[in-house]
């Protein structure tokens, strides 16, 4: 949790400076005249989950991203975000004592997170950089079935806030469409601190 914690320290710590020295510096974003804007894609999701107790081998998985936002101050974007996530699935044996177990499950996430992303923005027509930062909403609902000498099945669904933090690319081949890609690694807190992931996204965006 500490740990946790000391990453989205660091996060809003480097997006705020990094604001801090865009806003100060003045200059027009080169997507000003369009300052919204709309995207969609594919993400492909490695989990890193720590469940205690049974923790089977779960598989990675992909998702919908859907954002909309705008450009709030030179350099600087403010998006919600919503993803959903296809199940993560497990078919695993697993040794509890002394007898050999077969625990099946799958865990199904959405997420909802306001997300501030800085970056020189780029004139279009160029590539452009940014890191980001976001916090919002955790759903999920996980199943397990677990059969040894007898069969036990098991299941929850819950939510908590979550975080989000890491880097993105994207290309402008010319208003009002682009394209991106993203790397971020997703982690929830209180009910959902066993759920964490990293996520690659493609996605194609539109200005207006």
């Amino acid at each position: 949790m500490m740990k946790r914690m000391g990453i989205i320290f660091l996060a809003m710590a480097a997006v705020g400076l990094m604001a801090g020295n865009a806003l100060a510096g003045g200059m027009m974003a080169g997507h000003g005249e369009k300052p919204y804007y709309v995207s969609g894609g594919i993400s492909y999701n490695l989990e890193n989950f720590e469940i205690s107790g049974l923790d089977p081998d779960y598989d990675n998985t992909w998702g919908l991203a859907l954002a909309a936002g705008m450009c709030v101050a030179p350099h600087l974007s403010v998006e919600f975000d919503f993803d959903w996530l296809d199940d993560f699935e497990a078919d695993d044996l697993i040794l509890v004592g002394d007898d050999l177990v077969r625990v099946r499950s799958d865990v199904g996430i959405a997420t909802y997170l306001v997300t501030a992303k800085v970056s020189p923005m780029a004139e279009p027509g160029t590539f452009d950089f940014y890191g980001l930062a976001g916090m919002g909403w955790m759903d999920g609902d996980a199943d397990f079935v677990v059969t040894g000498v007898r069969t036990l099945g098991l299941g929850d669904t819950g939510g908590d806030f979550a975080a989000k933090v890491g880097a993105g690319a994207e290309y402008w081949p010319g208003l009002p469409v682009g394209f991106g890609l993203e790397l971020a690694y997703v982690f929830g807190f209180g009910d959902m601190d066993e759920i964490q992931y990293t996520q690659l996204t493609g996605k194609a965006i539109y200005r207006f």
